[in-house]
C-alpha cells in the first residue's frame, strides 16, 4: 500500500494542481485537486495487463476546458434542477441556470470547478482528503458549504465518502462524474460493454431530462430481458418517437 501528493500541472490562472496517488497490489487510482477529479483507475485485465478503465484528460489545462465534468466532483447539487429553482421552507430560491432554463450540476460555479486542498487523512494509511468551501450565494445556493471527500482503498475497490457542513439551510447531492471504459480508455468504443440493470421501474423524464414524477413499471417494455445488453444495442436501437422510453429517460440522470 502507498498513498503520494505530488505536483501535477497549473490551471489556466496558474494555481498549482496536486496528483494524489492510491495504490495496492490490486488497483492504483490517480486524484486531481482540480475539481476532485479521478484521474486514473489502473487495474489488471482479463489477461493480467494493468489498464487505465476511466476516461480522462493529461492536463489540468484540458479538465478545465471539459464541458462535460470528466471524472470531477459534482455538486453541490448534481443532476437537473426544473426551471433553476427549488423550494426551501417558506422560500423560493432562484439559482443560476445553465442549461435550456434548468440548473444542470449546480450553475457556472459547482464543485466541478473548484480547487480542492488535499492531504492525507489523518490515522488512515489508504486514504487521502480533499476539503473545499462554496460561499453563500454562489449561484444562488444559501449557506457556506463545506465539504470533504474521502477517498479510500478497499482490497480491488475505491470507496468514496462525502461529508458536508453548512450554516443555513441549504441543499445537497454529490457525486462524481466519471466515464469508464472497462476494456481500458485507449481501447476504442464501449459500445461493446453489456449492461445489466436491475430495477423493476424506471423514473420518466421528459425532453429536458427533468423527471415528470412518474414511477413506470419496466415489465412489458423493450427493456424487459433476462440477459445482458450490449450498449451499442441499447444506443443504435433506440426510437426516438417512443416518450415514454426515450433514451435519457432510462439511461441517463435527471
Amino acid at each position: 500500500m502507498s498513498v503520494s501528493i505530488q505536483d501535477f500541472g497549473k490551471s489556466t490562472s496558474g494555481q498549482t494542481v496536486k496528483l494524489a496517488t492510491l495504490k495496492n497490489d490490486f488497483i492504483e487510482v490517480q486524484l486531481l485537486s482540480y475539481a476532485a477529479i479521478i484521474h486514473r483507475i489502473i487495474v489488471k485485465d482479463r489477461k493480467g495487463n494493468p489498464v487505465d478503465v476511466v476516461l480522462g484528460y493529461d492536463t489540468a489545462a484540458d479538465y478545465e476546458l471539459n464541458t462535460d465534468s470528466m471524472g470531477a466532483a459534482v455538486g453541490r447539487f448534481a443532476n437537473r434542477i426544473a426551471g433553476a429553482q427549488f423550494p426551501l421552507y417558506e422560500e423560493i430560491v432562484h439559482i443560476t441556470p445553465n442549461q435550456n432554463g434548468n440548473c444542470l450540476h449546480s450553475g457556472l460555479h459547482g464543485f466541478n470547478h473548484t480547487m480542492f486542498d488535499v492531504a492525507l487523512t489523518p490515522g488512515e494509511t489508504d486514504s487521502v482528503t480533499m476539503t473545499a468551501t462554496s460561499p453563500a450565494g454562489t449561484d444562488g445556493f444559501p449557506g457556506n458549504f463545506d465539504l470533504t471527500i474521502q477517498y479510500s482503498l478497499a482490497k480491488s475497490g475505491l470507496v468514496i465518502r462525502y461529508g458536508a457542513t453548512t450554516d443555513a439551510p441549504t441543499v445537497c447531492n454529490m457525486t462524481n462524474h466519471s466515464y469508464f471504459n472497462l476494456n481500458g480508455h485507449a481501447s476504442g468504443s464501449a459500445l461493446g460493454h453489456r449492461v445489466t440493470v436491475d430495477a423493476d421501474f424506471y423514473l420518466e423524464a421528459d425532453a429536458a431530462s427533468i423527471p415528470t414524477g412518474r414511477k413506470l413499471p419496466v415489465k412489458g417494455t423493450r427493456w424487459t430481458s433476462p440477459k445482458k445488453r450490449r450498449w451499442g444495442w441499447t444506443w443504435r436501437g433506440f426510437h426516438p418517437a417512443d416518450r415514454l422510453l426515450r433514451l435519457r429517460s432510462v439511461l441517463c440522470h435527471p
